[in-house]
């Protein structure tokens, strides 16, 4: 039986990490490493380079073209980082918990390229729209408005193994639902991971 790594899809405060925190208990064997994480290490390491951004947009305006050519670029390059060193992992024998949120083509198409050789249990974690607007808000640490600019997109063209609704069920829950059927479902007779995404017409 083959033991697939995790990822999670869902928008901003739709629960993603708390699920990925039960499923490390669940499954210990498993490492959760999330986007955002990466993207602080990331840009830790680019300071410089963000500040410089962050200069041009006070001076341009973010409306600017010069400014979104250069954010764009520094975003596909975070998540193209992120995506290589999921790949090197699961090469070294890992077994990922990844938390994502797959609503930007170009993100997709990265996502898609460099995980298609491997065995990956694709998970839907959703919630209503006006539940992740009440999570934003309380949580203090998010820009209000990203889960509702992410939320028309972030399950569009996806075929999931398994989704989960955590309006409905706790993140323990939810949690005990995907590791049950990751340890009782062979991932040989699944599709294979660029299979689970439709081109949108």
């Amino acid at each position: 039986m083959g033991k697939p790594s995790i990822l999670l899809n869902g928008t901003s405060s739709s629960g993603k990490t708390s699920i990925a925190r039960e499923l490390e208990m669940l499954l210990p064997s498993y490492t959760y490493t999330s986007v955002d994480n990466y993207s602080d290490n990331w840009a830790k390491q680019n300071a410089e380079r963000i500040e410089h951004l962050r200069g041009l947009t006070r001076i341009l305006g973010a409306d600017n073209e010069e400014v979104i050519r250069k954010s764009k670029k520094l975003a596909t390059e975070v998540i193209s980082g992120y995506h290589s060193s999921i790949s090197t992992g699961i090469r070294h024998g890992l077994n990922y918990i990844l938390d994502h949120v797959l609503w930007w083509q170009p993100i997709i198409d990265d996502c898609v390229t460099t995980l298609a050789p491997f065995d990956i249990l694709f998970v839907g974690v959703h919630c209503p729209l006006e539940t992740l607007k009440r999570r934003e808000i309380a949580r203090r640490d998010r820009a209000v408005g990203i889960a509702e600019m992410q939320f028309p997109h972030v399950h569009e063209g996806k075929i999931y193994d398994i989704e989960v609704h955590t309006e409905q069920k706790s993140p323990f829950e939810c949690a005990a639902t995907i590791a049950e059927f990751t340890k009782t479902k062979d991932s040989s007779v699944w599709a294979p991971f660029s299979e689970k995404f439709y081109v949108l017409k």
